[in-house]
């Protein structure tokens, strides 16, 4: 469910955002289309520009007078005047030009002055010259792309005249439709380009939320396995209690009834062991609660020498214990109390996961600037998810809930922080089926064949 709402909560923020940013693109479209067409205007108001464009329809007026006069053909004389406006066209246009360079947003505009339709009143007649569906004649400007156009000023405009003709005066007018068009076509680019900072802003906000879901779903899944680990810890501690108090509770009744008789002894004995028992395994837990630690007492001793001694008092009566120790004179500088801690835990281990008559091998062998110990066993080994969860406080391998081995998942934990507090490197390599083996790694100060430096 909490996976479920984040997503949602992220495809309803993202909604939004999207709404947000497609309002803000158009209003930012329209303000540059504004920002484009006021500074056209101001083109348009200069006087060289100003005065083109007013000269344009009296131009006009006084071709159709000379077409009326003469009896010209009317279509043949319009496309001369669109000829001799396409004549003088590139000599306004470079004045134009000249004026909108120095404009940084009119660089990439096209801007075009056009007649779009003509109309001739003449003698009582109404004559169509050009049409809206025609070619229209291009009075200043460029050529602008239709589909990529887009007008920013329509009028009508008359002009009146008179000619004599056939001895009397013809009155006659001249009705033109004008457009001014402007065509941005980079228009989306700019538009981007101003919306950088939303656009910025836009991702920032997305992500931090993904990050910030993410973070939630890793510490809710992080509690999960906490909670899930308490659990089994709680049912190992149970269990771990249970057994002992079970057998204190048959040895009392037992002691009720023989008291002063030959097993007394022998009852007193295993009394004491289920205490030591408990004892231990609160002191265990005691232990593992603890914030507060001593500091290890680091001397200089002769490692191969002191594990050849340790492994000399080493009795572990179910198991063969083979000692592959290499190395002559080589000085580490430990707190061996300490040290002795990790190897019990790391040999009683190898003797709890492996089946009676197994062989457990110590080995001990200086590489470089370091020494390795390691202990090996011929037990059932551990699968790779677990491998990298084997030094965790609490931690056992899953067995459906049933635990042959008996333990609270804390030995390694211990091992690791004693080898840590040591400045030394405990890791674990492990294979199903063939067993584990765990690798101590101690710097060395110094060897028979010299100082190492640290």
């Amino acid at each position: 469910m909490l996976l479920i709402g984040c997503v949602l909560m992220i495809l309803a923020v993202g909604g939004i955002q999207y709404y947000l940013i497609g309002n803000t693109y158009r209003l930012t479209r329209n303000e540059y289309f504004r920002d484009v067409r006021n500074e056209m205007n101001s083109v348009l108001s200069t006087p060289e520009v100003k005065k083109h464009i007013d000269s344009c329809l009296p131009a006009l007026k006084e071709h159709l007078a000379l077409v009326l006069r003469d009896s010209l053909d009317r279509e043949a004389s319009l496309e001369r005047f669109r000829g001799q406006r396409l004549s003088y066209l590139s000599i306004y246009n470079s004045v134009l030009d000249s004026i909108m360079q120095y404009r940084s947003l009119l660089r990439d505009v096209a801007f075009q002055v056009r007649f779009d339709e003509i109309i001739l009143y003449a003698d009582g007649t109404v004559d169509t010259l050009l049409r809206r569906v025609d070619a229209p004649i291009v009075m200043l400007g460029t050529d602008a792309e239709d589909n990529g156009s887009f007008q920013i000023s329509q009028g009508r405009q008359r002009e009146t005249g008179q000619i004599v003709g056939e001895g009397r005066l013809l009155d006659f007018e001249v009705a033109v439709s004008t457009g001014q068009y402007l065509d941005i076509s980079g228009w989306e680019g700019v538009v981007l380009g101003r919306m950088g900072l939303v656009f910025g802003l836009a991702l920032l906000i997305m992500g931090a939320m993904i990050v910030l879901f993410y973070q939630m779903m890793s510490t809710a899944i992080r509690q999960k396995k906490i909670a899930d680990i308490k659990t089994d810890f709680t049912n190992n501690i149970t269990h771990e209690l249970k057994t002992p108090l079970s057998s204190l509770k048959i040895i009392t009744k037992r002691l009720e009834k023989k008291h002063g008789s030959e097993d007394f002894g022998r009852l007193l004995q295993t009394l004491e062991r289920q205490h030591n028992r408990i004892n231990g395994i609160i002191d265990q837990v005691l232990e593992s609660s603890m914030t507060d630690r001593t500091d290890p007492v680091m001397k200089d001793v002769d490692i191969v020498m002191e594990l050849h001694n340790y492994l000399d008092n080493l009795f572990i009566e179910s198991h063969r214990v083979v000692r592959d120790i290499m190395g002559h004179g080589v000085m580490l500088n430990t707190d061996m109390q300490r040290l002795e801690t990790i190897l019990n835990n790391l040999t009683e281990n190898a003797a709890k996961y492996s089946e009676k008559g197994k062989v457990i091998t110590v080995r001990g062998y200086p590489e470089g600037n370091f020494y390795y110990i390691q202990v090996v066993d011929q037990g059932e080994g551990m699968e790779r998810e677990h491998v990298s969860h084997a030094f965790d406080k609490f931690y056992r391998v899953p067995k459906e809930n049933r635990h042959e081995v008996k333990g609270l998942g804390l030995g390694l934990y211990f091992c690791k922080q004693a080898a840590t507090e040591l400045g030394a490197d405990l890791s674990v390599s492990s294979k199903v089926g063939e067993g584990s083996c765990f690798t101590l790694k101690l710097r060395i100060r110094q060897a028979r064949y010299g100082v190492l430096e640290l």
